[in-house]
């Protein structure tokens, strides 16, 4: 497991380039009225895509593939990166800066501050924020590599 949730890595297809792009809109079309349900939601706009899992459950932590694709020689490359929402990201630097601050605050009390009850809300907010993510992180990069190399989700 990583400190920060966060990934990159890229991926080498055999597609062509027009080939992928159509694979990641089909990917990404609504299929509301055939019946199926979507297996990611999201979005290409020229050479850069967003998709996520899509889930029937809330996981605020869950984590956005943000690709790039580009030709390296005769094959095509796609740069993906994962990371959580913006919002996720700017309300944990918060979180933990704030319960690690009135910790260390608490450790410097002349009268023997109490320590252990922010410094355990820190541990789980930051626990919380990792599994959440690599439970959904090893999803999502599968069906990622799954639309990259043109096969049905």
């Amino acid at each position: 497991m990583k400190i920060l949730p966060y990934e990159r890595y890229s991926l080498k297809t055999d597609l062509k380039q027009e080939e992928l792009c159509r694979a990641i809109d089909q990917a990404c079309s609504s299929r509301a009225f055939s019946g199926s349900r979507r297996s990611i939601h999201g979005r290409r706009k020229g050479d850069d895509f967003k998709v996520y899992r899509a889930i029937r459950y809330q996981n605020t932590f869950l984590p956005y593939a943000f690709g790039k694709i580009y030709h390296e020689g005769a094959r095509v490359c796609v740069d993906i990166t994962l990371r959580m929402n913006l919002f996720a990201i700017v309300f944990m630097l918060v979180w933990l800066g704030g319960t690690f601050g009135i910790a260390l605050v608490e450790m410097r009390d002349i009268n023997g501050g109490e320590p252990k009850i922010p410094f355990i809300m820190c541990g789980v907010g930051y626990l919380l924020m990792q599994a959440a993510f690599w439970y959904e992180a090893s999803r999502i990069k599968s069906l990622v590599e799954k639309m990259v190399h043109g096969q049905d989700l």
